[in-house]
């Protein structure tokens, strides 16, 4: 036979929850809401993101970009990105392309975006076209620059 759910319906909200009356009584358990529970023990209050100013490079050679590969542990963990730092400086001989801010639950990226154009590649990065790219797992953070580069055209304007 089908369990028999009760339904809780508390005072100031339209939550409800619903729990077998047999394993209530087996295991002593008592209706308990997330919601309330949060607002009678101000559980529900986080601490502010941490904001991190992010300089993201658009570092083009020829009809190629650079990206790195993040660190196998911590954020976005093994993923591939465009270089980028805390420096907030503009590089010199750089164009400006936007900003964007990217949120994760605990941090806040402030990203401002420059091209840059370079005469040769640098080993530190990979160099990759622009179907190698699309081949590469990059984070949703970087998608407002992926786009730049695929909306514009920037690789093939030298």
């Amino acid at each position: 036979h089908p369990v028999r759910h009760r339904l809780l319906r508390l005072p100031s909200r339209e939550h409800h929850i619903r729990e077998p009356p047999r394993l209530r009584r087996r295991f002593q358990l008592r209706p308990v809401c997330a919601v309330a529970h949060d607002r009678e023990h101000d559980v529900g209050r986080h601490q502010p993101r941490r904001v991190e100013h992010r300089r993201v490079l658009l570092l083009l050679c020829g009809d190629k970009c650079a990206l790195r590969k993040r660190p196998d542990k911590g954020l976005l963990a093994g993923l591939w990105e465009f270089p980028n730092d805390e420096d907030t400086a503009v590089p010199e001989g750089a164009e400006f392309c936007g900003e964007t801010v990217h949120i994760f639950s605990h941090v806040e990226w402030h990203m401002r975006g420059y091209i840059l154009r370079v005469e040769k590649e640098d080993p530190d990065y990979i160099w990759v076209t622009e179907d190698e790219r699309k081949a590469r797992a990059i984070p949703s953070a970087f998608r407002y620059f992926v786009k730049i580069l695929e909306n514009t055209n920037f690789l093939s304007m030298e």
